[in-house]
């Protein structure tokens, strides 16, 4: 996440077209694997029959995030837009580039590492002898 924050937060200071190839495939990179390491993740502390429901959740979280974003966009066009002699599209990707840096930065992921989510893990891997978390 923090590598796609730096990557999306670079779009903003983009001067041609060389350079803009060249982040939004640095971009694409760190994007790519989300979907798939998320679901993994999520096959680490769920069951087969939990699963489906939080990979729904997953898409239709995105699919609501989505929605918003042409209305955040525009806020930040019409009030960000030439400040600082930046253009609105630039704003957006600065700010949330660092928006996501701040997040990552302040520990509020920090919750996920901690001794109880551990203990869900190993409680998911005694329900089977023989676990794989990709195995259905």
């Amino acid at each position: 996440m923090l590598a796609w924050a730096a990557v999306s937060a670079c779009t903003g200071a983009v001067q041609n077209h060389t350079q803009l190839y060249v982040v939004r495939t640095l971009l694409g990179i760190t994007e790519a694997p989300f979907y798939p390491g998320a679901i993994y993740l999520l096959s680490l502390f769920y069951t087969r029959k939990e699963i489906a429901l939080r990979i729904g959740v997953l898409y239709s979280a995105n699919i609501l995030a989505t929605s918003f974003s042409g209305l955040i966009a525009a806020a930040t066009f019409a009030t960000l837009g030439g400040a600082q002699g930046l253009e609105g599209w630039r704003w957006l990707f600065i700010i949330l580039g660092e928006l996501v840096v701040h997040r990552c930065r302040s520990g509020l992921t920090s919750r996920y590492r901690d001794s109880s989510s551990r203990y869900r893990c190993d409680l998911h891997a005694s329900r089977s002898s023989t676990y794989h978390p990709l195995a259905y």
